[in-house]
């Protein structure tokens, strides 16, 4: 699978915003990520690709269950 890589100079706040995706979530001051391309949480989340990207500590049961809901949603939606 192919994989880009976008460049971008801006805060990752304003980013988020433009997106305005449920896809994407902010898991620590220095990522968003798409949750379709995790594989497996735990303290972190491990992509698709293999990279591990960071989960702040403070927040980190919310980040998670936002994470689980997001899985939830998206199979209920798939089973309709």
């Amino acid at each position: 699978k192919g994989y880009n890589t976008y460049v971008v100079y801006k805060r990752l706040s304003d980013i988020e915003e433009e997106l305005d995706d449920c896809r994407f979530l902010r898991c620590h001051q220095s990522y968003l990520v798409n949750m379709d391309y995790i594989q497996q949480v735990d303290k972190q989340f491990q992509l698709t690709t293999g990279d591990l990207v960071h989960i702040r500590q403070r927040g980190l049961k919310a980040i998670r269950q936002t994470y689980l809901d997001y899985i939830a949603a998206k199979a209920d939606s798939q089973l309709e």
